[in-house]
């Protein structure tokens, strides 16, 4: 996208682009995308001075988005909403399987702990919609609502409240 612009022998891209759909029938879409630049911000400036870019012949219309804070994901539990350094679980838990690679004697069958800096071997499973990706990934729904924390406050008061209500079924049912 932003290799057709006539800055792009000096533009980089710092990390993929963020492509957000309008609807699944709508043929409009946002895209964000951000470069790396100079302290001054020179090369966006040039790049948005222009205000069109070409996208496969297309011209498309280029701003500034506005600064929004998301919602900070843990590096350690995997969960939105609180920092690292504000984490109060008690061990790291994998990104990709949920905490396979922290072993579990207990399993049948056991599972080994994963020696450190060993890729993660396991299936994915994400520990927050517990979907079959890994919890950082663009296809767990808090990811893609990670700038919107009341969808993510409500999300967790849902699931404390099913866990609650479980626990309490089964204290009731022995």
């Amino acid at each position: 996208m932003i290799h057709q612009h006539p800055v792009a022998q000096h533009a980089a891209l710092a990390w993929p682009p963020c492509v957000l759909c309008e609807s699944p029938y709508s043929t409009l879409c946002l895209v964000y995308f951000d470069i790396w630049d100079s302290q001054t911000g020179c090369l966006a400036q040039d790049i948005l001075a222009n205000n069109t870019i070409q996208i496969n012949g297309v011209r498309a219309f280029i701003q500034p988005a506005e600064v929004q804070r998301g919602v900070p994901f843990c590096n350690r539990c995997c969960r939105w909403g609180h920092p690292s350094q504000a984490c109060r679980a008690h061990r790291h838990v994998c990104p990709r399987c949920a905490g396979c690679c922290q072993g579990s004697p207990n399993a049948n069958p056991p599972i080994a702990v994963m020696p450190a800096g060993t890729p993660c071997p396991h299936k994915a499973h994400c520990v927050n919609c517990k979907g079959d990706h890994s919890a950082d990934k663009s296809k767990c729904p808090l990811w893609r609502h990670r700038f919107d924390r009341e969808w993510i406050d409500a999300f967790y008061a849902e699931v404390r409240a099913c866990m609650r209500s479980a626990h309490i079924h089964t204290n009731t049912v022995r």
